[in-house]
């Protein structure tokens, strides 16, 4: 009988070390593993800012819709609401279904700060000088936000694979949107888009 249980000790034993990455203890493995199910400390406080991220470009960019006249620049407003409204769904879903809590931090307190006097800016401007500031700050705030998402795909040790995907979705979306904004930068400053202006009718040569 004793025999039998040490035979069962050591098979249990033997589970837990190849279960076990290499360098790690069969203890370092389960606390991985629990990690992975509700994400880091690190990832929650990413989920934290990135919602900021979104919640402030969903702010400024309504800012743009009801402002704006021009209609490249409403139309990319417009896309801003809706994928940065769509970002903030998908990661609150993922976010339930890991067990995730998103953590706000420093950094987070900083984002929606940053996004609250980039909105004061905004709204105290017209015309022309709206839609280039408007721009030159989307284009400002896609730049560093993709470096942040690069950094942390980067850092991926023990992170959940349906968080690490939605990053990965995230950070395509967000490239599209800054090569959009850098498009629409250098349209402004050479002034092609003003004929999209609304108020600016073209020229009627057929009489009606």
């Amino acid at each position: 009988m004793k025999s039998i249980v040490i035979g069962t000790a050591l098979i249990v034993a033997a589970a837990g070390v190849a279960a076990a990455q290499p360098g790690q203890t069969s203890d370092q493995k389960q606390m991985t593993g629990a990690e992975a199910m509700g994400g880091t400390p690190v990832d929650a406080g990413l989920a934290a800012a990135i919602k900021a991220v979104n919640d402030g470009e969903i702010k400024e960019s309504k800012i743009a819709e009801k402002n704006s006249r021009n209609k490249s620049v409403k139309r990319f407003a417009k896309m801003m609401i809706k994928d940065h409204t769509s970002n903030n769904s998908e990661l609150a879903s993922v976010s339930k279904r890991i067990g995730l809590q998103p953590a706000p931090d420093q950094e987070t307190a900083s984002l929606k700060q940053q996004a609250q006097e980039n909105a004061r800016t905004l709204e105290g401007q017209s015309g022309e000088d709206f839609d280039k500031a408007y721009i030159d700050q989307m284009v400002k705030d896609h730049t560093a936000a993709l470096q942040k998402l690069d950094d942390a795909i980067g850092n991926n040790a023990g992170r959940n694979e349906q968080l690490d995907g939605l990053l990965k979705k995230t950070r395509q979306k967000v490239s599209q949107h800054l090569d959009e904004a850098k498009k629409l930068q250098a349209e402004l400053s050479s002034g092609s888009t003003r004929g999209n202006d609304m108020g600016t009718m073209p020229e009627n040569k057929s009489g009606y």
